[in-house]
């Protein structure tokens, strides 16, 4: 079983086989991410006072 969370819910996912393919697809998009300076860099500035976070989580239990 793995829990995704989205955007606007939590799917509990218990196909192997769509298992899989969400491990691939965070697999892809971990390899593809920046994080600290180089996100910061690669960002556009937000306006004043405001912030943003963007979270993708694949918890398996």
């Amino acid at each position: 079983m793995t829990t995704v969370e989205t955007i606007t819910a939590e799917l509990t996912i218990t196909g192997p086989r769509e298992i899989a393919m969400y491990g691939r697809t965070f697999d892809m998009l971990a390899e593809l991410s920046v994080t600290g300076d180089a996100a910061r860099a690669a960002s556009p500035p937000l306006p004043a006072g405001r912030s943003h976070r963007v979270m993708v989580a694949l918890d398996s239990h």
